[in-house]
């Protein structure tokens, strides 16, 4: 069955904020697998200055990258089907919704404190340290910094916004007209579409408001001298006066009530009616045994 309610506005725009706040993942997600070029060549120069192997280090970042850029991808398809289980009205796909952009706001929270951005790239850090017996030389760099200057400005100010459109859409997604929405969808009241209570069971028509329907009349009017007429109405519709009632010619009698056919002569109907039926006895011949055998 089609729902018939309407999507409250602000259901429909935190929707559309988790839409665009997943788009924008995807978009910068793609974009930093462009990045493993300046990753290799950052970490390189880093690393060449304290001697030793450098190319662990330089998988380590490049991987890194790659896994960063991944994870994006999954938090982007994620908090997108969680939107469209938000628009459907799942009550389950907005707790999921709730839980999802709590953990991407952390992990901003988390970046942003790391690296000074809410780029996810800030929570990956790499550090090398190297002694000459006197003094230790250590440098701790987060992973953005390994990015070319464009795309490091352009995903740190959309991490910022990303996080501004998920707490609106929190915001919204609490409000009681959200709760409204995600309620289950009350039962129509009465009977189903197609169910007939009374179909097999007629029922006689009703009287007048409502009332009990009369009791039956009588098919025609009372044999002649059995009752007589109803006695005419006084003055002011008082009762009329005694001289006013007609007696009755004829007193009632009672029914007179025929004596049925005995037992014994149920068969002998049945015989006679199926010599009439098979056409060995006429009419008058069929009504004349009829008679006799009833008594009459």
């Amino acid at each position: 069955m089609t729902s018939t309610r309407t999507r409250p506005a602000t259901v429909t725009v935190a929707t559309a904020l988790m839409a665009f706040t997943a788009t924008g993942y995807l978009i910068t997600a793609i974009a930093l697998f462009g990045q493993v070029g300046h990753t290799r060549t950052w970490a390189g120069d880093k690393f060449r200055d304290f001697g030793g192997d450098t190319g662990t280090a330089l998988v380590f970042a490049e991987s890194t990258t790659v896994i960063v850029a991944v994870l994006t991808i999954v938090a982007a398809l994620t908090l997108l089907a969680s939107a469209a289980s938000v628009r459907a009205g799942s009550q389950p796909g907005r707790i999921f919704a709730f839980t999802m952009m709590a953990i991407l706001l952390l992990c901003g929270i988390s970046a942003a404190t790391r690296g000074g951005t809410p780029d996810f790239g800030n929570n990956v850090t790499m550090s090398t340290s190297r002694s000459n017996g006197t003094v230790t030389r250590t440098t701790v760099s987060a992973l953005p910094e390994s990015y070319g200057s464009a795309y490091r400005i352009g995903s740190g100010v959309f991490a910022g916004l990303a996080m501004l459109a998920m707490i609106a859409a929190i915001i919204l997604l609490t409000r009681p007209s959200a709760n409204r929405w995600f309620r289950p969808e009350p039962l129509p009241a009465g009977p189903p579409a197609g169910y007939r209570p009374y179909a097999a069971q007629p029922s006689p028509p009703p009287g007048h408001f409502g009332a009990p329907p009369p009791p039956a009349q009588f098919a025609g009017p009372p044999p002649a001298g059995t009752f007589a007429g109803p006695p005419p109405p006084g003055a002011y519709g008082g009762p009329p006066p005694p001289e006013t009632f007609v007696p009755v010619a004829v007193p009632p009698q009672p029914p007179q009530w025929h004596a049925g056919p005995a037992p014994a002569a149920d068969s002998e109907i049945a015989v006679l009616t199926r010599r009439h039926q098979r056409g060995e006895l006429t009419d008058a011949e069929y009504a004349a045994g009829l008679n006799r055998l009833r008594g009459r």
